[in-house]
Formats: C-alpha cells, structure tokens, sequence
C-alpha cells in the first residue's frame, strides 16, 4: 500500500470540491447520528439535505480503476483514501434507506412522503449502476490489499466491516424493491459473497469474524440476508450448486472452521445468545441448496456446535427464549438439510448426524420451548422419531446419545410443557419397542414372502438370507425359487408390468419395515382383542394404540408417519372390520396390492372361523421421497412367549410416490 504503518496522514480531497466534501462530511456524520432501526430520522433528513450531486460525488470515487494501487505508489494514495470515505458513507445512506423500508413494511411508520420515497428510489438507482464499480473496489480492499493495516484511521478489520456492511445494506430485503433484487441477483455480488465466507484474517489465520460489539458475526449475517429474499435465495443456490469441486472444498472448509469458532472458549449468557443466533444465521441460506458435497462436509461439524451450544444453555441455566427458539430453529435447519432421500450418501449423511448426537440435542431443548412460537421443533420431532424405524438410523441415534440415560436425565427437569412431555414419552416408549426390534438382542430377522399360497409362519432364521426378488419389478420378494414359480402364476405374472415402475429397495428396507410391524403386534396388541391392552414394564404406557373396542377385528391398522399422533398421541388408526375400500383409501393402497390384501383377508376370515387366530397387521410407513404400507397376515398363538405370540404368514407391500399423492394428503411432510 502507499503507506507505512503508523502513517497519519489523513483524507486528501480535491480542493475544487472541498465546499461540496466538507457539506456532504456533515449531512454523513448528522444521518449516522440519527441512524436507528425504530425510525426514520436519518433517511428523511437525508433526503432534505442530499441532492443527487451530493451521491454522484460519492459514487465517483469509485470510478478509477483500484488495480495500479497495488504498486504502492504515493500518487495512488487520493483514490484509495476517497474510496475509502465513500465505502463507509453508502454504509450510513444505504442503511438509513434499509431501515425506512423495513419500518414501512412492518407498520411500524407511516409511508415515506414523497421526498423521501424519490430519495430512497434515486439513491437505489445511482448505486445500481455503480455497482460493479464498488464491488471492484471492495474486492481490492478486502482480497488484494498487501498489508493489514491501511492507516491509523482505516485498519483492516474496519475497513473490511465497512465493505461487508455495504453489501448486506445493498441486498437487504431484495425482494421489496427492484434496484435491490437486480444487485443481489448479479454473479459479482453473489461471488464477493461467498468470497467472504471463505475471508480469513491477516492477523490469525482463521475465517475472519468481522463483528460489531454484542453482534454476531457480520459475514454469518451477510450471508443471511443474502438467502432470506426469494431473488437472492435462488441466485445463491445457483451459484453455490455450480461450484466445481475444488471450490466447493474450499468453501466447506470455510464454513466449518467458522462453525468451529462460534461458541468461545468463556461460556456465558451472551456468547451463548450470539453463537444460537449465528448458527441460524449459516444453516437458513443453505436449506435449499441442491449440492451433496457442499451439504455434507458442514452438517457434522455444525451437530457438534449446536452440541456443544444446547450444552451450555443448560450448563448456565439459560432460560432466555430468544436463545432457545434459536436453537430449536437451527436444529429444525439440519434435520431438514439431512432429511432422508434416495440414495446411500443421503442416508449416511442422516446417520452421521444422528450418531453426532441431534436427537438427544433435540429432545434436552423441547422442555425449554414453547409449543406455540417453536411450533416447528415438535413437528419435527415427531417427523424424526419415525426415521429411527430403520436399523442403521436406530443404531446410529444409540451411538448419540439415545438411551435410557438420556430419559433419566430428562425426569429432572421439574417442568415440561404438556407438548415436550409427550413427544418425550412418545420416544421413551418407541426406544423399547425399537431396541426389541434392532438392539443388540433383537429378534431373529423375519424371512419375508410374498406368496399367496403360504398358509403356516414363515420359520424365522438367524440370518434369513437369500431371499428373492423378482428381477422384472423387483416390488416382491420370496423366500424360496418354488414360492416365486408359485406366486407368478397365481398373481404376479398380471401385476409385474405394472408395478415395474415403482421405487426399488433393499431387502433390509423391507425387513426392517416388516420386523417392527411384527414387534409392535406383540408388544401392543392383547393377548385376546376382549381381554384390553397389556401394560408394560414400568415403562410409560405404549403410544401406539387407543382402546380396541371391536372384539373381532379383521385388521389392526398402524400408522407410523405420524400424521395420526399429532392429533390423537397415539399410532393406531383403529381396529378394524371389515376391510373395506376405505381403508385402502386412507392407507394409499396401490390398485394392484389390493386384491392380494383382500385374498389374505378373506383367508384371515376363513381361518377364524374354522377356529384358528389368524389376523392382519398393517403399518403405513414414511420414508420422505415415498409413503409404504405393508400389510402382514399373522399366526397368532396363545401359548407362546410373548414375543413370538404373532408370527408372520406372508406379506403384501405397496409404495405410492410422493409426487403421485394429491396435495392435500393426511401423511406427515
């Protein structure tokens, strides 16, 4: 730079405007006096004492070209220190004119008068069509200056404040006004951006964390404002989805070591607020960014922080709403950005996550939010907990965290909301259930069949391998060569072309899907439909039924989406006879499914009155991309243990498209 370090020379201006420079100093310094976000002082006094001479000298500044500076020639020295004065001046104008849009917006003040709203529209203009001469100047001043310190007035954490603030007062609510959403939506304010996130201090090394007092970090904030409006939103994710990969590692890298320094080494109350706040900050931009890279390389590393932030909100006894509802809200931010879709590498991102611990951060938080105003936590809750009827999700929320420790802990907390205690409950009681189904003492795996002729339980074996599915469709599965001959001519050789299109799946998905169904009929389920339900063993009551009130039910109907426990705190939809179309209906029953459904009932019938306890068991699963229903016909044995009392006969699977459903539908999204 054209300076030593320590120099004091100050601002040099151009004699020939030194009038104008020394009228428009005092109209700044007045405007940033008035300044505030409750009013409209400054943008109205601006627009009285401001002309457009007074902006088009600011805005001139801009106009040379910063790049024979970095020669660190003497004569350079006017265009930067002018430069440097006008960077903070739009910082003043543009967040004046910010300030009046949000309050007008908010109704919080009447609308701007005329002059004003002629100021605010000329002043947007003017900066519009400068502005790829001021992002060249703050590339210059942030990226390509050589030395730390400018001067003694402009060091570089200030001067880099200054830039960030220009282009967060620049793109501030793009969506209300023309001139904001065309500056957001422009690559070169995008790619300064994203250049800030990857910024690191000259001093230290890290990402730098330019900040006011008692403030969050001004990048994490930019970065904010960039994705809240719907223009800047989308040009953010276009960008970040077109990085190549070596930008995009970059990038990661970037933001994790900034997740890394978000909580200090000295926990209190404020650093606790800043770090809740700025964790939003980061994960809101980045909801709908369609990049598996950019997403999972951030999403660990993030657990870990809000980890390491839910820990010591309790820690301090923090009952500070703001804080919590910053919490839950990031926390809702990652389970959304890692929710489950096709593919292993979308799935081991959710495993990561739950292994790092977000269920047990989730379900410590619920006692302190309030169901009303962090209405998305619970929602989500009860979205997450039917994730876990997956044997790798189950094991890896384990590995975080989710045991009994984990609700003996929670018994202390001496209030809960009514909310909080029932999802609370709702996990206690499935982590029985689900450790039963894939603990380390599960039960044998069950061999799946789709065969309509099997007429006795499948026998259970501790591996049940080789099962086969039909390599067409690959929508059934057998247990045997002859179950697949033998189901083809009875059924599938007229179903198979249609039910080709369908998603396909593992055997584990299957199996996993089946073997909680069979857990949950011999856990939850009576001994004999007259006798009532079977309570547990100390543990709270399971959630997953209401009273049966048919003695004689031809099918039990499960729904594990979760759109039935919002309302009624409990899974089972009823018990049901007979099956009817309505059922097929609500359970979104594929056409083909239903006939081999209705064959199994009328066996089922057929059974019972002959005097055998044959039944069926159905679940209505969710599984984000599809929704699967599994209808089980089941033995049920009276003089078996009670794990074994039902057994499965044969199986009839069908998978609807999330695409498919109307729009209004009862399943969870």
């Amino acid at each position: 730079m054209p300076r030593a370090r320590g120099s004091t020379r100050g601002i040099r201006i151009p004699q020939s405007n030194s009038s104008l420079h020394s009228r428009r100093h005092q109209a700044i310094e007045t405007a940033r006096g008035l300044s505030s976000e409750k009013s409209t002082a400054a943008v109205d006094y601006l627009a009285q004492n401001m002309d457009e001479d007074f902006l088009q000298e600011i805005l001139s500044n801009f106009k040379t070209d910063p790049t024979p500076c970095k020669g660190g020639s003497d004569s350079a020295a006017p265009n930067i220190d002018a430069a440097l004065e006008s960077i903070t001046d739009l910082v003043t104008i543009l967040f004046s004119v910010t300030a009046a849009m949000e309050l007008s917006m908010a109704g919080h003040a009447v609308a701007p008068n005329p002059k004003t709203s002629a100021f605010i529209d000329q002043c947007l203009g003017m900066v519009l069509e400068k502005w790829g001469e001021v992002i060249r100047w703050i590339k210059f001043f942030v990226y390509l200056t050589p030395q730390p310190e400018l001067s003694d007035d402009y060091t570089w954490d200030k001067v880099a404040n200054s830039c960030v603030q220009v282009i967060e007062a620049a793109i501030t609510n793009a969506d209300q006004h023309l001139c904001k959403s065309q500056i957001v939506a422009l690559p070169s304010t995008i790619d300064c951006i994203i250049r800030f996130l990857c910024l690191r201090n000259p001093h230290t090394g890290r990402p730098s964390r330019l900040r006011k007092p008692e403030a969050t970090c001004l990048i994490s904030t930019l970065f904010l404002a960039a994705g809240l409006s719907d223009i800047g939103h989308a040009s953010l994710s276009l960008r970040l989805a077109s990085l190549n990969a070596s930008a995009s590692t970059v990038l990661v890298d970037a933001i994790v070591e900034r997740l890394q320094d978000v909580l200090p080494e000295t926990i209190s109350p404020g650093s606790i607020s800043l770090a809740a706040q700025e964790l939003v900050q980061v994960f809101t931009p980045l909801l709908t960014v369609p990049s598996k890279q950019l997403k999972r390389g951030i999403l660990t590393q993030g657990v870990r922080t809000l980890a390491q932030v839910v820990d010591g909100a309790i820690r301090i006894g923090s009952r500070d709403a703001p804080v919590w509802a910053s919490i839950s809200t990031s926390i809702s931010h990652l389970i959304q950005l890692s929710s489950p879709r096709s593919g292993k590498a979308y799935r081991r991102i959710v495993e990561e996550i739950f292994e790092d611990g977000i269920i047990r951060n989730m379900l410590q938080s619920l006692p302190y939010t309030n169901p009303a105003s962090d209405y998305n936590l619970h929602r989500t809750a009860q979205a997450v907990l039917f994730w876990l009827i997956d044997s790798r999700m189950f094991l890896a929320a384990q590995r975080g965290g989710l045991n009994e420790d984990l609700f003996n802990e929670l018994d202390k907390y001496t209030t809960r909301p009514l909310g909080a205690k029932s999802i609370q409950d709702a996990y206690h009681s499935a982590l029985s259930l689900l450790e039963l189904t894939f603990g380390e003492k599960k039960a044998p795996p069950v061999r799946l069949c789709c065969n309509m002729k099997h007429s006795s339980p499948i026998q259970q074996t501790e591996t049940a391998a080789n099962p086969k599915f039909c390599s067409r469709c690959h929508a059934v599965v057998y247990c045997s060569d002859a179950c697949q001959r033998e189901d083809w001519q009875a059924f599938h050789s007229q179903e198979c072309l249609q039910a080709a299109h369908k998603p396909r799946f593992t055997e584990r998905y299957w199996r996993d899907k089946v073997m909680f169904l069979v857990s949950a009929a011999n856990q939850c389920l009576p001994q004999a439909a007259r006798n009532g339900l079977e309570k547990g063993s100390g543990k709270p009551d399971p959630p997953f039924l209401g009273r049966i009130k048919d003695t004689d039910p031809s099918v039990y109907l499960f729904d594990f989406t979760g759109a039935v426990m919002r309302e009624t705190g409990h899974f089972m939809v009823s018990a049901e006879r007979p099956l009817s179309d309505k059922i097929f209906s609500a359970f979104l029953v594929t056409p083909h499914a239903q006939e081999r459904i209705q064959h199994c009932a009328r066996e089922a019938e057929a059974s019972r009155l002959g005097g055998s306890h044959v039944v069926m068991v159905a679940g209505m699963f969710d599984d984000r991309r599809v929704v699967t229903t599994i209808f089980v016909q089941m033995q049920y044995s009276p003089h078996s243990s009670g794990g074994k009392r039902y057994q499965v006969i044969k199986t009839v699977c069908s998978v609807v498209l999330r695409s498919d459903l109307p729009q209004r539908s009862n399943v969870n999204t």
